[in-house]
């Protein structure tokens, strides 16, 4: 039994213990922490890793593992090319699941030495990232605020993708993340401004575009809606600043969704497409 060279996530679920509390109380079926967690993943998940399939790897299955415990889980993949890629990939999926439950998770990714099989999983890269954990500062509104509610990734991962030559890990790990000039960290909120996402061509329809983009925004601001209702019915300030984090990434892409409205509205007026 050996520590492997991996790349590492632990990601949390925020105010869980709070939830669970009230669930208990209110008498509920514990619904919501149940949602919450089966999000997560599971140990027993059989992973394929689909993202950049043609990148270089050291096992079919890039040695990914997941052992969820309670509201945390522990991810690891391989130091690879297609290992990088497919936990971050995983990653991201968790964050925007998340957000579109209109709830928080915060976690961290690295490189490090872990023993990762089945329930069983330590070594140092799993201690390095539960530790940072606790105090991922990407985005934070001052030098007092810690742990800001997202997954963030230690340098050790963005300089192996940096310096590692594979365009297709190189291009989707720029499109999972957003640095903030000191840290970098899994972003959900880009992704969701990219409608309409097909190339405009002679049989591109502005109305039709237009359609799916409204029903986005629609989507956004019930995300938004109910990030309003959880800052409202917050007691704890520093819950709610977590949450305002999310409500300006929401925010942001509505005004972005928006713009683009405003730009098919030229088009349908005018009838002019620019091809």
């Amino acid at each position: 039994m050996q520590t492997k060279d991996k790349f590492i996530a632990f990601v949390d679920i925020l105010g869980f213990s709070a939830l669970l509390k009230d669930e208990e109380s209110s008498g509920r079926h514990l619904s919501r922490p149940l949602e919450l967690v089966k999000l997560l993943g599971s140990t027993d998940y059989k992973f394929s890793p689909s993202v950049c399939p043609l990148s270089p790897r050291l096992a079919a299955d890039v040695g990914f593992r997941i052992t969820q415990i309670s509201d945390c889980v522990v991810v690891s993949a391989e130091a690879s090319p297609a290992g990088v890629i497919n936990l971050a990939h995983y990653c991201f999926g968790i964050a925007i699941q998340f957000l579109a439950k209109g709830a928080l998770c915060r976690g961290y990714m690295t490189r490090g030495n872990i023993y990762h099989e089945g329930n069983k999983f330590f070594g140092t890269g799993y201690v390095h990232a539960v530790e940072n954990e606790k105090i991922v500062a990407f985005m934070r509104a001052d030098v007092e605020e810690k742990g800001t509610p997202f997954i963030q990734i230690d340098d050790t991962v963005t300089d192996y993708v940096k310096n590692e030559g594979d365009n297709c890990v190189k291009m989707l790990f720029g499109r999972h993340i957003r640095s903030d000039g000191s840290y970098t960290a899994i972003y959900p909120f880009d992704a969701l401004r990219k409608v309409p996402a097909s190339i405009i061509g002679f049989d591109f329809k502005p109305a039709y575009w237009k359609d799916q983009l409204q029903k986005s925004i629609g989507f956004r601001q019930q995300d938004l809606a109910a990030f309003d209702t959880s800052e409202r019915l917050a007691t704890d300030e520093d819950v709610r600043r977590k949450i305002r984090h999310y409500k300006r990434g929401l925010e942001e892409v509505i005004t972005h969704l928006r713009e683009r409205e405003a730009t098919l509205d030229r088009m349908i007026l005018t009838g002019v497409i620019p091809y």
